[in-house]
Parts: C-alpha cells; sequence; structure tokens
C-alpha cells in the first residue's frame, strides 16, 4: 500500500521536479540556499543580542557587588 507513495512521480509534480540543468531549477536551489542564509542569519543575530545581554547583566551585577575581598 505505501510503496507506490514513495515512487518519485509521486512526491513530487512537473513543475517541482524540473530538469536539474534547467535555469528554473538552479533558480529554485538559489533560492532555497537563499531562505537557508536568512534563517541562519537571523538566528545568529538573536544569539548575539541574548549573549550580548548575558554578558551586560554579569557586568553589572559585578560592578554592584564591588571588589572582591582577599
Amino acid at each position: 500500500m505505501t510503496l507506490p507513495l514513495l515512487h518519485p512521480q509521486v512526491l513530487a509534480c512537473a513543475t517541482c521536479l524540473v530538469d536539474p540543468g534547467s535555469a528554473i531549477y538552479q533558480a529554485q536551489q538559489g533560492a532555497v540556499f537563499f531562505m537557508l542564509a536568512v534563517v541562519f542569519l537571523m538566528l545568529g543575530t538573536l544569539a548575539f543580542i541574548f549573549l550580548n545581554f548575558a554578558r551586560k547583566q554579569r557586568r553589572a551585577l559585578a560592578a554592584q557587588a564591588g571588589p572582591a575581598q582577599p
């Protein structure tokens, strides 16, 4: 029953499975990589912001505690 569902012709239509040498295929691949780059850029920016907040909070807490006593 599930074997026909795994056939490549069933998984995608002719619009999605274009010839790998065509310009449409290359444009689709470029769009996918661009969208992945945007996602990684946004996640990286978010991680940088949170790490920056943590670093500033750590500095503020250290300044509030004063110098360490020997």
